[in-house]
């Protein structure tokens, strides 16, 4: 669980900088990667129940347009590039972002 939200917040936290590159190219992170690998199993009942408990809340006014869909509002307005910065695809999609 612990190992998910500190990948979780270095997501987060690597939207926030400058223009030093994604959070990846950071040194560290191939060793950091390399021992702490994406998990391929659901959360477990604790963990579930932590995640419920825990959730975040949002309170918007009465009338409020509600919060932006990250797929359907801004990947999709978005454009993939490649390693050397050549557009890759114009449609992004979530298929294509976990490709």
């Amino acid at each position: 669980m612990a190992r998910r939200a500190i990948a979780l917040l270095s997501l987060v936290l690597a939207g926030c900088g400058g223009d030093d590159g994604n959070f990846s190219q950071f040194p560290g992170f191939d060793e950091y990667f390399a021992a702490n690998p994406p998990v391929e199993t659901v959360p477990t009942a604790v963990e579930t129940a932590l995640l419920e408990r825990h959730r975040p809340r949002v309170f918007l006014p009465p009338g409020h347009a509600g919060l932006i869909g990250f797929y359907e509002d801004y990947i999709a307005s978005g454009t993939l590039h490649d390693d050397a910065g050549a557009v890759a695809s114009d449609d992004v999609t979530p298929a294509l972002l976990n490709a």
